[in-house]
C-alpha cells in the first residue's frame, strides 16, 4: 500500500512510550502475502476487491496462502473517486459524466487498487476504455493524479480525497476500499503487532485519520470475520 494512512500510522507508532518503529516496503499484494509467508515481515496491507459486492481481501488471502492462518484487522474503509479541479467546474457526479462530457482523463497504473476500482465503475456505468478520453495516460502515485488535475493537464483522475484537498481540490466519491492488516496468527502476540492493534483502536488515532479527508473508521482496529464487508 502507498497512503497517507500508513505515513499517519507510522508517526503515531513513534509517539508511543515505548515507540515503534513502522518500516513499510512497496509490493504488489501478492508478493506481499509471499512476505508474510517466508516470515519477512509481520504486517501486509492488502486492499483487493473479492468481489462488486463488498467484499475485500479473504479470498485473495485464500488464493495465495490456503493454509495460512490469518487475522485481518482492518485499517480504514478509504473512499475511491474522481479528483476534479476545486469547485468541481463540470459539475462531476458519476463516471458516465467522464464520456457524455468528453473529459479528459489522467488514470492510475495497471495493477493499482484504484485503476481496479476505476475499471469496475467502468463496467458497472457500461463503459469501456475506450469512452474515457486519456485512459492510457498513466501516473503512479495518487499526488501524480492531483496533480495533473491542478495543473489543467487532465479535467479528472480516479483518486482519492486526501490526495484532492492536499492541492486544494475537488473530490466526487464513487465508491469504498476496505484497507486491512493481514497478520499471521503466529505474530498476534507479538508486543510490536499488539502495539499495532492498540493504537488502532484509540479514539485519538481514529479522528486524526477521518481528519485526513476520505477515510471510515468505523471498523479500524476490529479483527474481521469472513461475510464482513463495508462498515457491515
Amino acid at each position: 500500500g502507498d497512503d497517507v494512512a500508513l505515513e499517519l500510522l507510522a508517526d503515531e507508532l513513534l509517539r508511543l512510550p515505548h515507540a515503534i518503529h513502522l518500516v513499510c516496503a512497496g509490493a504488489d499484494a501478492a508478493d506481499a502475502v509471499q512476505a508474510l509467508k517466508n516470515r519477512h515481515c509481520h504486517l501486509a496491507v492488502l486492499h483487493m476487491a473479492d468481489d462488486d459486492k463488498g467484499g475485500f481481501n479473504f479470498s485473495f488471502v485464500r488464493q495465495h496462502w490456503p493454509e495460512g492462518k490469518i487475522a485481518l484487522i482492518n485499517l480504514a474503509i478509504r473512499q475511491v473517486g474522481l479528483v476534479v479541479p476545486a469547485g468541481n467546474p463540470h459539475g462531476v457526479k458519476s463516471v458516465a459524466d467522464i464520456k457524455s462530457m468528453k473529459l479528459r482523463c489522467v488514470n492510475r497504473q495497471a495493477g493499482s487498487s484504484t485503476r481496479m476500482q476505476f475499471d469496475a465503475l467502468l463496467r458497472h456505468a457500461g463503459m469501456t476504455p475506450q469512452d474515457v478520453p486519456g485512459y492510457e495516460n498513466e501516473v503512479e502515485s495518487q499526488l501524480a493524479v492531483a496533480a495533473a488535475v491542478l495543473m489543467g493537464r487532465a479535467d479528472c483522475g480516479p483518486g482519492v480525497a486526501a490526495a484532492a484537498r492536499a492541492m486544494g481540490l475537488d473530490f466526487v466519491p464513487l465508491a469504498g476500499e476496505r484497507w486491512d492488516l493481514a497478520v499471521p496468527e503466529a505474530f498476534r502476540e507479538d508486543p510490536r503487532v499488539v502495539g499495532v492493534e492498540s493504537l488502532l483502536q484509540k479514539p485519538e488515532f481514529k479522528k486524526r485519520l477521518e481528519g485526513l479527508g476520505g477515510y471510515d473508521t468505523r471498523l479500524t482496529g476490529q479483527k474481521l470475520e469472513l461475510g464482513v464487508r463495508l462498515g457491515a
